[in-house]
């Protein structure tokens, strides 16, 4: 995966689809008229308004996008080329974020929960890390969430993030840069501090999430990770 352009922020999310997959069809709720992310494409509906009343027609709102195996954020002319919260689930096999300065990425495997390292620089197979919870001291009471995961027990949900610092001092979670004009930003007086990519799930009776979140001034990514018990 090569990028030809300067993109709008120092790290960009790319998504992996499995290699059948040449096109992002994406529909419409005509209802609502949002967009609507896909997870299963035999059952498709708008889970805002609970209606199958869609449309995939282009003309009317829907998208349609050729990829190669992958998608990231911005198109060969720096084009956003759709918001990551729209992506099909369906044939999604790893969501993360690439590091043009470096072609190096870091992702999220979605069947599993495994955190993956990937450089493209050297078309590199992927290393894996998986993920866990140790209760205590006591390594044996390790729990394996990307082996829940894997069987069936916990189900993630994605989580992406930039965190921009405005004037110097205040931090604000933004999508995208457009978000700025909602709350009377000025995009010229903010600063991309970091930017992040992760997933939260129930295990148990536990609240996880892990998140890789990269450092925009080094380059370098912190993986983290916390868990709370649920409430009853």
């Amino acid at each position: 995966m090569k990028i030809s352009f300067s993109p709008k922020y120092p790290v960009i999310w790319f998504a992996e689809y499995h290699q059948n997959i040449k096109e992002l069809k994406i529909p419409k709720c005509l209802k609502c008229n949002e967009l609507i992310k896909v997870i299963d494409y035999n059952n498709i509906f708008c889970p805002k308004c609970n209606t199958n009343n869609i449309t995939w027609d282009i003309e009317q709102g829907a998208k349609r996008i050729d990829i190669d195996h992958f998608i990231i954020e911005f198109d060969e002319n720096g084009e956003s080329t759709i918001e990551y919260r729209y992506l099909p689930l369906d044939g999604l096999i790893t969501f993360g974020l690439l590091d043009p300065s470096t072609s190096v990425a870091y992702g999220i495997e979605i069947n599993t929960g495994y955190i993956t390292i990937r450089d493209f620089t050297n078309n590199s197979e992927p290393f894996y890390l998986a993920t866990g919870i140790n209760t205590n001291s006591v390594a044996t009471n390790l729990i394996k969430v990307s082996d829940a995961i894997i069987k069936g027990e916990a189900k993630l949900e994605l989580y992406h993030s930039k965190q921009a610092i405005i004037g110097g001092n205040m931090r604000v979670s933004l999508l995208n840069l457009e978000t700025t004009t909602q709350f009377k930003m000025d995009p010229n007086n903010l600063t991309i501090d970091n930017i992040a990519v992760g997933y939260k799930c129930q295990i148990h009776d536990l609240d996880f999430e892990v998140i890789i979140r990269i450092d925009c001034n080094n380059h370098l990514p912190y993986f983290t990770s916390k868990t709370k018990k649920q409430e009853n």
